[in-house]
């Protein structure tokens, strides 16, 4: 059997970090794929090597955050010695279920105690809600640059390596965290 080298097609969003985090061969969906002799969707891997629970790899982390990244929100959030728990409440409208994984922003206000600082690290839609709650709580929001200058999850990922939690509703969110080795709490 011959091995040659594996390709990852991905959403172009994804790129900057996957290269980050030393992974070969990333293309973003839409640009020319290299000649190939085989092709087979990530999630179906598994089903086609007949892998069992007990036989997944566990080296985690197996992403990584932008040291400098790290560092830039490391001073950032560092203003206070508060417990750091990062949060993301509303998945992709575009999603077809994602009325059933999204969760109002107002049903983590009980997590709004002191000595807990809640960091939004929601963009996009579900993102006006922090205007709209109707019974307002202290969200911390990480402003408008955020991952709009390094790319989609680059700066995510340094946040994250920032918090003591993430708590987050089923969304990619929740994979980068645990990637990332993060103590990660899906809301589900």
């Amino acid at each position: 059997v011959q091995q040659g080298p594996v390709v990852f097609e991905v959403q172009k969003q994804l790129v900057p970090l996957l290269k980050q985090s030393g992974v070969p061969g990333v293309v973003a969906r839409g640009e020319t794929l290299p000649a190939c002799d085989l092709q087979i969707p990530l999630l179906s891997m598994p089903l086609a090597f007949g892998t069992k629970y007990d036989a997944v790899p566990c080296d985690i982390p197996y992403l990584s955050a932008d040291s400098r990244l790290v560092d830039h929100w490391r001073t950032i959030l560092a203003d206070n010695d508060k417990f750091k728990v990062a949060i993301a409440w509303q998945g992709s409208v575009t999603y077809r279920s994602d009325r059933f994984r999204s969760i109002p922003l107002q049903q983590y206000a009980p997590l709004a105690i002191d000595g807990v600082q809640l960091i939004s690290v929601q963009r996009g839609p579900g993102s006006e809600q922090i205007d709209e709650l109707e019974h307002p709580f202290p969200v911390r929001t990480l402003g408008e640059s955020f991952d709009r200058d390094h790319g989609a999850f680059m700066d995510t990922a340094a946040v994250f390596k920032n918090v003591d939690l993430v708590i987050t509703s089923d969304t990619s969110v929740a994979h980068l965290a645990g990637a990332l080795g993060v103590p990660t709490w899906v809301a589900l």
